[in-house]
């Protein structure tokens, strides 16, 4: 878990929108379409928050901010990724740290550290 751990601390860098420099990177490798506000991909403003929160907040903001996530750790994989390429990404991270945060023993982890924990045991061994 500390790899895990290693990986929360980078995801809960920025305060919380995905930064512009990695929006332009999917964006630009043909993706399509504009960054809009009703874009599922936007929104997201769960990347400090705990499970409690995450299990409160909509499914449209669980599912902006694993967009966020998903980016984020494919892009320090080296990997750039188009926008129809990180929808199934950013779903998996999405039911991932759903599944993670279930029960009141989760409550307060941060989901950061969750989404971490999900892309580290989604790696092929």
């Amino acid at each position: 878990m500390n790899r895990a751990k290693q990986i929360a601390g980078k995801l809960a860098v920025g305060g919380g929108a995905l930064s512009i420099g990695i929006l332009f990177m999917v964006l630009g490798c043909g993706g399509g379409g504009s960054a809009t506000a009703d874009a599922w991909y936007s929104g997201g403003s769960l990347h400090r928050a705990t499970a409690a929160e995450w299990k409160m907040a909509s499914y449209s903001n669980r599912l902006a901010t694993s967009a966020d996530f998903a980016a984020k750790l494919a892009t320090s994989n080296g990997r750039n990724v188009t926008i129809e390429e990180l929808k199934p990404l950013a779903v998996a991270m999405e039911v991932c740290i759903s599944q993670a945060a279930q029960g009141a023993a989760a409550d307060k982890m941060d989901v950061a550290f969750l989404a971490a924990a999900c892309d580290v045991l989604s790696k092929p061994r």
